[in-house]
């Protein structure tokens, strides 16, 4: 029988391929760039990316390398300035068996792949909350909600409400999960306050996956130099 860590990753290279076929987002284009303050919340989002607004390319420019820097830096309570990330390679989630939409169910294990891919991290499915280092609950309204412990860098908890039926939500709030939490991203990106944005862009994975080759408490500037050398 299969585990549900390669579940997971087979879910990943699914999602992976298709994020290719539909090119998601368009990474030149800055004009979309938000450096409004971010809130723990998601609203939901309106159509999906078409190819005609996508680029596989990433500008390794200054506003794109800050935006990046204030996902990972800046939450909007509790202490910044500094990398917040589980300090293990081996992570528990608890995922609420009744009360889901189907369809939004499939983005919650999508989006679960997805950050487990971009990680490196081992996500291991539990039956109760008290076992989980994550708690993800349906929400009976739109949007969704996270809230999160950490402490000197390391998160601890964290408590997930996602609601019907934009995938975004799923993928923005495991996202922050993961210590992605702003929502300073540009356009496209499901860390941004471009709501059309539905799926993660090749900008959201690069910020996760820069997030997990440091320590958790590791500085703006340690994080800044692995962004900047991960640029593709």
């Amino acid at each position: 029988m299969m585990s549900m860590g390669n579940v997971y990753r087979a879910i990943a290279a699914i999602a992976a391929a298709a994020a290719i076929a539909a090119a998601v987002w368009a990474f030149a284009d800055l004009a979309g760039l938000s450096t409004g303050a971010g809130e723990l919340r998601a609203q939901g989002a309106a159509t999906a990316q078409t190819p005609e607004t996508a680029s596989d390319t990433l500008s390794p420019s200054y506003e794109l390398v800050e935006a990046a820097l204030d996902i990972a830096t800046k939450p909007d309570s509790g202490p910044s300035g500094y990398v917040v990330r589980w300090p293990d390679d081996h992570i528990t989630v608890y995922v609420a068996e009744d009360g889901w939409d189907p369809q939004m169910r499939n983005h919650v294990d999508a989006a679960l792949a997805w950050v487990q891919d971009a990680t490196g991290l081992e996500i291991e499915p539990v039956e109760t909350e008290t076992d989980a280092n994550i708690v993800i609950n349906p929400r009976e309204r739109g949007g969704g909600r996270a809230t999160a412990e950490a402490y000197e860098g390391r998160l601890h908890k964290a408590w997930l409400e996602i609601g019907c039926c934009k995938s975004r939500v799923a993928y923005e709030e495991i996202g922050q999960a993961m210590g992605a939490f702003g929502d300073h991203g540009p356009r496209g990106s499901v860390f941004s306050q471009d709501l059309s944005a539905q799926y993660p862009s090749e900008f959201d994975t690069w910020v996760l996956r820069s997030i997990y080759k440091l320590q958790p408490g590791a500085s703006r500037s340690e994080l800044e130099v692995v962004l900047k050398a991960a640029l593709p």
